[in-house]
């Protein structure tokens, strides 16, 4: 899959200049754009690694995405065609799967995920824009289940890793980390802070082996401002995205 992910890629890809939109319009912009930019630039971190030349060579594509937002989805299901499958004009299918004890706590109608219309270019190619629901269970129970398909890189969206306690006492991670080490596929995660980062990375190696591909600040983060209740004394206002992490296991 060749994927070429540039810092312009959110104005080029809606056809809009930043100049002619108003702050707040642009701020919005980033917020749908950022997680499918940055799972775009995370794999083409890989590929220029050449760490497994298996993956992404198909015509079906498949992202993994643990602790999704369903709200988010439904708001913009569209932004996985636009900043993700239009950069790619190799794949047919992209299959978003995503995964999450708590999924639908708002009990939003799962059937709009179904029915997003794609532009006229992808539907007279037959592109398809998948959505795969794995509402009430782990990223073990779903690995070991059926339905499972076997993703190209898998993403964690300010997950958090390293606050188990945010899990009710119970740490899904150590199986999580284990059963994506070993795919060795890439694995991104991405936080508000860098030394949010800093801990996830920590917990992390003390769970599994791994290569750190890439750490750095997110060129494709959020520029939304969203207050911070947890630790305003380290950073008063967070960015969603703000700092990536790209890692494989070996």
């Amino acid at each position: 899959m060749a994927l070429e992910v540039e810092e312009t890629t959110i104005s080029r890809q809606s056809n809009t200049n930043t100049e002619d939109m108003d702050e707040i319009h642009y701020a919005a912009l980033t917020q749908i754009a950022s997680e499918p930019l940055t799972t775009a630039y995370a794999y083409q971190v890989y590929t220029k690694n050449s760490l497994n030349k298996e993956f992404g060579k198909g015509t079906i594509f498949t992202i993994h995405t643990i602790g999704a937002d369903l709200q988010h989805e439904v708001e913009s299901p569209n932004r996985w065609e636009t900043f993700f499958l239009h950069l790619s004009p190799n794949i047919q299918d992209l299959r978003v799967v995503l995964i999450n004890q708590n999924l639908n706590p708002s009990k939003l109608p799962l059937d709009l995920l179904n029915k997003v219309k794609l532009c006229n270019t992808c539907t007279l190619k037959n592109r398809h824009l998948l959505f795969q629901l794995e509402d009430g269970v782990s990223y073990t129970q779903y690995h070991n289940s059926e339905s499972y398909v076997r993703p190209d890189i898998v993403c964690s969206f300010n997950p958090g890793i390293d606050r188990s306690s945010a899990y009710n006492g119970k740490d899904p991670w150590p199986n999580t980390l284990k059963y994506i080490t070993k795919l060795k596929a890439p694995f991104l995660i991405t936080s508000y802070t860098v030394a949010e980062m800093k801990r996830d990375l920590m917990r992390m190696k003390q769970i599994v082996q791994m290569k750190v591909l890439e750490e750095r600040l997110n060129s494709f983060a959020s520029v939304r401002v969203e207050r911070n209740f947890l630790s305003d004394d380290e950073m008063p206002l967070l960015f969603r995205n703000y700092v990536l992490c790209v890692v494989c296991g070996f």
